[in-house]
Formats: structure tokens, sequence, C-alpha cells
């Protein structure tokens, strides 16, 4: 069904889909190859992806060039949101650790963060997952969870939506990149919009990451282009 096999509908098309950390190589030792294949080039009307990635594997199984498009967080954008004014949510200042909870439980990126927390006297506030070394851990449900980035000082991250989220409301962030789990996505969504700058270098601090700022007139020029150009590809595919 996900490509488009046995849906009962005359026009069937794709916005910012994904393979994430699969490559042609995998789908073709899980003998996926022909299933999918035939998904694209005979289901679907059109075909957008969100990263290089995916637009090479579509264009390798059936010579079709995707559209590149904005994940839908990023072509929706929450500026009438973002532009509220809320009350402080927490009485001190914080650095918002998002992430899953089996993740940065490694002792180096645990002492990476709150030598950093130390240094600039704040909190560590894990949001929305499970961290025992946070200060505080904060559940939230999602219409509260872009006002908790919104008020941190910095995010430190290892995750698609978390980082685009920080780079909404404009704040410094750090991106971790597992090669294993969001490279491609990550890397992609770092360079695309021109924010490489977020990452932490394995050999780098965090401190050394937050001296160099993003650029954030730079950000919004980009998504302001990139939005004109997926509305553009909706009002297309939906045009009657």
């Amino acid at each position: 069904m996900m490509y488009g096999h046995s849906v009962v509908c005359p026009t069937i098309f794709s916005y910012a889909g994904s393979f994430g950390q699969t490559d042609i190589k995998e789908i073709e030792e899980r003998g996926c190859r022909a299933l999918i294949a035939a998904g694209f080039s005979e289901n679907f009307s059109a075909l957008s992806v969100r990263d290089r990635n995916s637009y090479d594997i579509v264009r390798s199984l059936c010579g079709r060039k995707a559209a590149v498009v904005l994940d839908p967080v990023l072509l929706y954008g929450y500026q009438k949101e973002l532009q509220k004014n809320r009350k402080s949510i927490f009485k001190h200042k914080y650095l918002l650790l998002y992430a899953y909870d089996t993740r940065f439980n490694l002792p180096h990126e645990i002492e990476a963060v709150r030598a950093f927390a130390r240094k600039e006297k704040i909190k560590i506030l894990s949001v929305g997952s499970y961290h025992a070394w946070a200060d505080r851990n904060i559940p939230v449900n999602p219409l509260e969870l872009l006002t908790w980035f919104q008020q941190a000082e910095y995010v430190v991250t290892d995750t698609f939506h978390g980082t685009i989220l920080a780079l909404l409301a404009h704040r410094e962030v750090v991106v971790f990149i597992r090669k294993a789990k969001n490279a491609n996505k990550m890397y992609d969504l770092l360079s695309s919009l021109a924010v490489q700058e977020a990452e932490v270098r394995a050999e780098e601090s965090l401190l050394s990451r937050f001296e160099r700022k993003i650029d954030w007139e730079k950000l919004d020029s980009v998504l302001n282009q990139k939005r004109t150009e997926s509305r553009n590809y909706l009002n297309e595919v939906l045009s009657p």
C-alpha cells in the first residue's frame, strides 16, 4: 500500500517521502526492488522526496526524477504560533535536550552536555523523553513542545524534527549525527538549509560549536524559497 499497490484512487502522489537510512543495496538484498519500482512506475502520477538519498533511490529504481520538497513541518513553519507572546514556562534558563530515551546515555555525551550547562549556569531539561541524568524531565503534548523549544537558551538533539523545531524557533542547536541511524536525512537537512555549522564534530566541545552562530536571515531566505517550490509542487499535482 505504501507504494500505491491496491489503492483504489484515480490520483496518487507522494509528498516528502524518505527512505531514511535504507539504500538501494538493502532494497535489492531484501528482494524489494521489483515491488517498489512497479509501484512508483505504475501507480504514482507524481513523486516527491525530502532528501537526496531518496531522490537517488527513486531515480535508480524507475528512472524518474522526484521533486525534492520540504518536510511538512518546515513547510508549515509555525510562524503564527511562534509570534505569540507566551508567559515563561520555566523559572530558570535552560538547555533543552530532545532525543529518544535510548540515546544520549553514553558517558562522554552526558559529560559534554553537563560541562556546557555548568559553564553557562543553566539547567538541563529533557523534554518528551526520560533521561535520568537531566535536571528535569518534562512530559509534553505536541502543542506544548514548540513553546519549550522557543524559550530554551540552547537545544541539543540528534533527531530530524528536533533539529527542525530548533531552527524554526531560531534557537542555537547542537546536532549529533548518528551514522547508523539518521545520517542520510540529517546531513541533507543541514546542507540543504545551509546550516552545517549546527553539527557538532567529534573532536570539538559544545562550547566550540555554539561559538559558530547560525545565520538566521540566510536560513529564513532559504526556507522561503524552498516553501515556494514545495507549494508549487502541491498546487501542480492538486490542480484538476
